[in-house]
């Protein structure tokens, strides 16, 4: 069964797929795996790309940076040393591209003082004792579980600063055709465009800003795959919230907030879990609650991690997932899951426009599901 928040951990939603709607008994390892990846697939894109749940979304931000161009530059042809004159160039400027007016190359620019800094290569333009400059950024890191921005509607993105109280909206543009001089000309953003290189996403924003500013994007994360645990034995008093283990490697393979259960007290929705509140070492954690089976030692356990999506959206995964992985299955059975899908998420997407997560889907899935 769910934990006592309703929560279905990732062990739980595979053994229901494969046990009980599926009806595979199979032991086999590799059939295993196929089941934790469907329902891992479902879990992590699936979802997230059919439906942006309320759940799922976060908001992140980013802090531009302000053109500099206050002094001038010399730079001599074939050489990658710059010297300023009455400039004040800060470690914040560290990374930032410049044009030296003189030339028409782009570089990046590294911070040692001052009034001295080196660029990536060579200066390849004619010496100069006294040339304009500027110093710019376009492209600003994401957070590190960014996927993908949310869907907008028309003239609405994903990325948006406020200006005099008044909410400012970025428009995307998918151009493959910037280049570091197309956007070298600062003024006030209104566009944007996600970037992925060298495995980080970033976005490129356009013009360059020319003052320092909050910008918020909104967007869907990645999530992890699920895993489980259940290396070694453990032994469980009732009554108490230690869990002693046996060849066991707690500190590296669980967190808390996953779940814990005696495998002998029932698997699949007879499932009795209980949430880790800590790890204390290698061979013990304490759970949240007393343990309420029968006293044992050197027993069979699973620590599962679970769907970080509210308790009452975790019976999309088992249906979807069964869906999935019904393909030589009677199609009668495949058309009842899929009618039951369709209702549930059409229910669902109600309920995340407004309504109690906790109250109404709790009764949907009652309905839709436990009622078939």
């Amino acid at each position: 069964m769910p934990a006592s928040n309703g929560v279905i951990p990732f062990t739980e939603l595979v053994e229901r797929v494969k046990n009980e709607e599926l009806r595979d008994f199979t032991v086999d390892t590799e059939a295993e795996n196929k089941y934790k990846a469907v329902v891992n697939d479902t879990y992590r894109l699936w979802i997230p790309l059919e439906y942006e749940f309320k759940a799922y979304k976060k908001i992140g931000t980013i802090t531009t940076k302000a053109d500099y161009t206050t002094g001038t530059v010399a730079a001599t042809s074939g050489s990658n040393s710059i010297t300023g004159s009455s400039t004040n160039w800060a470690s914040s400027h560290d990374g930032m591209k410049i044009w030296i007016k003189s030339a028409d190359e782009i570089y990046d620019f590294t911070y040692a003082s001052a009034t001295s800094g080196t660029l990536d290569r060579n200066f390849v333009g004619d010496t100069t004792t006294s040339s304009t400059y500027i110093l710019y950024q376009y492209r600003y890191a994401l957070a590190s579980d960014f996927w993908r921005p949310v869907k907008t509607g028309f003239k609405k993105g994903s990325f948006w600063y406020y200006k005099n109280g008044v909410r400012v909206d970025l428009l995307p543009v998918w151009s493959d055709k910037w280049s570091d001089k197309d956007i070298a000309v600062p003024g006030e953003p209104s566009n944007y465009r996600i970037v992925y290189s060298g495995g980080v996403y970033y976005v490129d924003i356009y013009p360059p800003d020319t003052e320092s500013r909050t910008i918020f994007y909104e967007y869907i994360p990645y999530l992890t795959p699920m895993v489980e645990y259940t290396t070694g034995t453990v032994s469980v008093t009732n009554g108490s919230v230690t869990v002693t283990g046996s060849g066991t490697d707690f500190s590296s393979n669980v967190s808390a907030g996953d779940y814990f259960r005696i495998d002998g007290d029932g698997t699949g929705s007879a499932s009795v879990w209980y949430k880790v509140s800590s790890v204390d070492s290698a061979t013990q954690i304490t759970l949240t609650s007393n343990y309420t089976g029968t006293t044992q030692s050197g027993v069979a356990y699973t620590i599962s991690e679970a769907p970080s999506l509210p308790p009452v959206f975790h019976p999309l995964i088992i249906l979807k997932s069964a869906i999935d992985r019904a393909t030589d299955r009677d199609a009668k059975q495949v058309n009842v899951w899929t009618a039951m899908l369709t209702e549930y998420l059409g229910r669902a997407k109600q309920v995340d426009e407004g309504y109690n997560y906790d109250t109404e889907l709790e009764s949907i899935y009652k309905y839709t599901y436990r009622t078939r």
